[in-house]
């Protein structure tokens, strides 16, 4: 596993534990009520009446099932940045998560006075303390979330944005210069650059569209490949060939345009994620600076208080505002 992969799944593992603690903290309120079998019974009816008839098994643990709903609702406790990862990603590492879950909760349930347990009680506690702490600086997050901050945001980084060009190109990528170059007398005597595309490009995923990359910015593409194309006119072919890692291009430039801000529909989510990060520190600011907070050294002594400290400029991170999905073995930036 690489080490991406490591990191996300030891994040899994540790909200693994968190549903764990929930799961117990539901046993406990049924159990204080004086009434835990038949809350539970009453429950379990209530949600066979809500089960998806459509929805799947997907495991089974000692016979018992796993529905695929179980592991979507795991991933939707995940931090909002693992979920974006792909379904085909995400869903078997989750999976395997909730199979552990029910596998400790089957060996925890043959454990004896186990929920009234002093550790499992105060564990509980702790957890309940962190649950209320992260809900109520969630919902004052929230609070300040409007559609009229968010358009601010967006109009405050789209009037930063720098301006940019984007060039569509298409190419013939080829072993030999050799070729290459036969290549472009060919097209110096008015052979078809898609139909020679087609023909003699090396690049699968674009040569039945005449070797067409669609619009790219300068810094998606190999440094000798794109210096070649913002170099070039619109409509002008490369006079030689323009060597990579991948081989040698024969470059032609269709258009050239200035690249385009991305809707706010498309960045909403993005533009969301770092207003949040935002509001928390200045709602954390706001809180410290209203409370009387007094520090003492390891010994007990008074500490001075600390000046406060100037805010560090937010990062703006504007979005990607690349139009064009450029194919996979296309020459990429080094």
């Amino acid at each position: 596993m690489s080490k991406n992969g490591k990191t996300i799944a030891i994040l899994v593992a540790i909200i693994a534990i968190i549903g764990a603690g929930a799961a117990f903290m539901s046993t406990k309120i049924g159990k204080d009520s004086g009434s835990k079998t038949e809350t539970a019974t009453t429950d379990n009816a209530k949600e066979d009446d809500k089960k998806d008839p459509n929805d799947i098994v997907v495991a089974k643990v000692n016979s018992e099932d796993i529905q695929r709903s179980d592991v979507l609702k795991f991933i939707t406790a995940l931090p909002p940045q693992m979920q974006q990862l792909p379904i085909q990603t995400l869903f078997p590492m989750a999976l395997e998560q909730v199979i552990n879950a029910k596998i400790v909760d089957v060996k925890a349930k043959t454990m004896s006075g186990l929920a009234s347990d002093s550790e499992v009680e105060k564990r509980l506690d702790d957890a309940k303390v962190q649950i209320m702490r992260a809900v109520y600086v969630e919902k004052e997050i929230e609070k300040q979330i409007t559609d009229e901050r968010l358009n601010a945001a967006y109009e405050d980084l789209k009037a930063k944005q720098k301006p940019t060009t984007e060039v569509r190109a298409r190419h013939i990528l080829v072993e030999s210069e050799a070729k290459a170059k036969e290549l472009i007398e060919k097209l110096k005597s008015g052979a078809d650059f898609a139909q020679l595309a087609k023909e003699n490009s090396k690049d699968t995923s674009n040569k039945d569209s005449g070797g067409d990359l669609g619009y790219f910015a300068k810094d998606t593409m190999v440094k000798s490949f794109a210096n070649a194309a913002f170099a070039m006119n619109k409509g002008e072919i490369s006079s030689a060939p323009v060597k990579t890692q991948f081989g040698y291009h024969i470059v032609k430039v269709e258009d050239k345009r200035a690249a385009a801000f991305p809707d706010f529909a498309q960045v909403k989510d993005e533009i969301a994620v770092n207003e949040r990060r935002k509001i928390l520190d200045e709602l954390v600011k706001q809180w410290n600076d209203s409370a009387t907070i007094e520090r003492f050294d390891i010994n007990g002594k008074p500490l001075p208080t600390p000046k406060a400290a100037e805010p560090a400029p937010a990062a703006d991170a504007a979005p990607d505002t690349g139009t064009a999905t450029v194919p996979a073995d296309a020459p990429k930036a080094e």
